[in-house]
C-alpha cells in the first residue's frame, strides 16, 4: 500500500505543472474580459479542477496577465505522499499566447513549450530532497492540458540559484549556480520507475553546476573522521568545495556514457570521459587528464600505484582505467 501511495506522490510531480498550464488556457473563455475578472474566473475553474482531480494543492494569492499567457500563483503547496511534498513561495507559468488561442479554437489539445519561474522552491521525496532560491523550468513537447497523463516532454532545462540537493539521508550537495538540460522520452510514469527505468527514457543530461560544496551531516563527519590521520585531507573543509563541475552523459541500453568530464576542485583539476555499466554490462571504462592533484591524495595514491606496477607523474598527467568485470583492472599513469 504504502508503495502505491510513493508512486501516486511522484506522477502528481508530473502533473502539478500541467494542471496550472491547462488553467492558463482556460481564460480565454474570458477573453473578453479585463484581468481582474479573468482572474477571479481561471481561479474559480482551478479550484473546480482541483476538486474534481483530487489534487491537494493549496496556494495563495492567484493572478493572471492575458497579453502574456502568464498565471502566477504564491504560497504553493503540494503533499505528494508521506514525508514527501512541492512547496514554493512564488511560481509563474507563462505559455505561447498564439499556441493558447489554436487550442482555445479547438485545432489542438496540447501545447508544445512551458516556462516555469520558482522562488523558494522545495521537493522532498523521502531521504531525497531538491531547494533552490530562483529557477527557471522550460519544457518541451507534447504538453497534452485536457489528459496530463498522455503528455510527452522531449525537453527539460533547469537554471537555479542557491541550489541543496540531498541525494541521501546525511549527505547533500550544494551550489550557488546550476543548470541541468534533460532530453529523453518523459511521461506520467518516468518518476514511478526505479533508476533504470528512468535511464530508458532519458537520452541526454548535460550538468552545470559552480561554486559548490559536499554537505556530509555530523554522524558522516564523525565516521571519516577516523580516517584522518590516514587521510588528512579529509578534516580539511576546504577540500569538500568545487569551483565548478560540468558532465555531458548519454543513457545507452548497455551503459552511461560521460562524453565529457570536467571538474575544478581543490582537491582535483581535471577533465575526461567515463563509461559505467548498466543492465548485464559489467565494462568500465575512464580517462582522466589530471591537471593538478593535492599532495596529500597524490601521496596517498603512490602506494598503490607502485603495487600495480605505476608511478604517479609529479606534474600533470593522464590516467587511464579499464575494466572488463574479470581479473585485475588496467590501470596506467602517464
Amino acid at each position: 500500500m504504502e508503495k502505491k501511495k510513493r508512486k501516486k506522490g511522484r506522477g502528481f510531480l508530473f502533473t502539478v505543472i500541467l494542471v496550472v498550464v491547462l488553467a492558463t488556457a482556460i481564460w480565454f473563455i474570458g477573453t473578453s474580459l479585463v484581468n481582474n475578472k479573468a482572474e477571479s474566473l481561471v481561479d474559480e475553474m482551478v479550484q473546480e479542477y482541483i476538486s474534481l482531480a483530487n489534487l491537494p494543492l493549496e496556494y495563495g494569492e492567484f493572478t493572471v496577465n492575458i497579453a502574456q499567457g502568464q498565471i502566477g500563483l504564491t504560497a504553493l503547496k503540494l503533499p505528494l505522499a508521506q514525508e514527501s511534498a512541492i512547496t514554493a513561495d512564488m511560481i509563474e507559468i507563462k505559455v505561447s499566447p498564439k499556441e493558447l488561442i489554436t487550442l482555445a479554437l479547438g485545432k489542438t489539445s496540447s501545447l508544445s513549450t512551458a516556462s516555469v519561474y520558482a522562488e523558494r522552491f522545495g521537493y522532498s521525496a523521502g531521504e531525497m530532497s531538491l531547494d533552490f532560491a530562483s529557477g527557471t523550468l522550460d519544457i518541451e513537447g507534447k504538453l497534452d492540458v485536457f489528459a496530463p497523463e498522455g503528455s510527452i516532454i522531449r525537453k527539460v532545462h533547469l537554471a537555479a540559484q542557491e541550489v541543496q540537493y540531498t541525494i541521501e539521508e546525511g549527505l547533500s550537495v550544494a551550489s550557488k549556480e546550476m543548470q541541468l538540460a534533460v532530453k529523453g522520452n518523459l511521461n506520467a510514469t518516468t518518476l514511478q520507475k526505479d533508476f533504470n527505468g528512468i535511464l530508458d527514457d532519458v537520452w541526454s543530461i548535460d550538468l552545470k553546476a559552480t561554486g559548490g560544496t559536499i554537505l556530509p551531516d555530523a554522524q558522516m563527519v564523525a565516521q571519516l573522521g577516523m580516517f584522518a590521520s590516514a587521510s588528512p585531507w579529509i578534516a580539511d573543509p576546504n577540500n569538500w568545495k568545487f569551483d565548478s563541475v560540468a558532465i555531458e552523459a548519454r543513457s545507452l541500453e548497455d551503459a552511461i556514457v560521460l562524453d565529457s568530464l570536467i571538474f575544478t576542485a581543490p582537491l582535483m583539476e581535471a577533465n575526461g570521459t567515463l563509461r559505467v555499466p548498466r543492465g548485464n554490462s559489467q565494462a568500465v571504462s575512464m580517462k582522466l587528464n589530471v591537471d593538478k592533484l593535492h599532495s596529500q591524495v597524490r601521496t596517498e595514491l603512490a602506494p598503490i600505484a607502485l603495487f600495480m606496477g605505476q608511478e604517479i607523474p609529479s606534474e600533470a598527467f593522464e590516467f587511464d582505467f579499464a575494466w572488463d568485470g574479470n581479473g585485475f583492472p588496467l590501470i596506467t599513469f602517464n
